[in-house]
């Protein structure tokens, strides 16, 4: 009875450690996913041909800098048409505040175009 009991009590411990974990990998991955989407549509916004934009994809740790009190840096690379049909590279960086939930406001936004 009592190698049943810490039986149960060892697997009790398990679950609830990694369900910790992927509970805060989960949250973290949901807030890049809502960081890297009011990014993209920021810039999107500023393009003159937004249909067109083709987004480089990256992985978290490639492109996000947590800056401390909520606020994030996001930097990443746009292809888009210009005004004359070429293409264009932008090179952009984001710096959001999250403010809870799904609510993000860009701070500022800056690009080097190519």
């Amino acid at each position: 009875m009592k190698k049943l009991l810490t039986m149960v009590l060892v697997l009790s411990i398990i679950g609830i450690v990694t369900g910790c974990e992927s509970s805060s990998e989960a949250s973290v991955d949901d807030s890049y996913g809502d960081l890297q989407y009011i990014a993209e549509s920021y810039v999107t916004e500023q393009l003159g041909s937004p249909s067109t934009a083709k987004f480089e994809s990256k992985l978290y740790e490639e492109c996000v800098t947590e800056l401390g009190t909520d606020r994030y840096q996001y930097i990443g690379t746009v292809n888009a048409e210009n005004a004359f049909g070429g293409t264009k590279t932008i090179n952009f960086t984001i710096i959001a505040r999250h403010e809870g939930g799904d609510k993000w406001v860009v701070e500022s936004f800056d690009y080097t175009e190519y």
